[in-house]
């Protein structure tokens, strides 16, 4: 699975499907700073920070990224390929 930031796309087995604007952002922040808390995204995209859980959500269920230990101290990892 390879993610096109530029485009907007993801490309699988399955063919492309539309990222929204937001997770696209989502995901290229958490790939340049594994560290981001989940505040740091809200404040930094202007959105509610329950939005900012729905696309972690959704990009960890796709197997975009994976979260690797515990809340406070832990880091996020970005496990699929992103291409610009």
């Amino acid at each position: 699975m390879i993610v096109n930031t530029k485009q907007k796309t993801v490309v699988s087995n399955g063919g492309q499907k539309k990222w929204s604007e937001t997770l696209v952002k989502v995901f290229e922040l958490i790939h340049k700073n594994s560290k981001i808390t989940r505040k740091e995204l809200s404040e930094t995209l202007k959105i509610n920070p329950s939005a900012i859980q729905k696309h972690i959500a959704k990009l960890k269920t796709l197997g975009f990224i994976a979260r690797v230990g515990p809340d406070k101290t832990g880091y996020w990892k970005a496990i699929k390929e992103s291409k610009k």
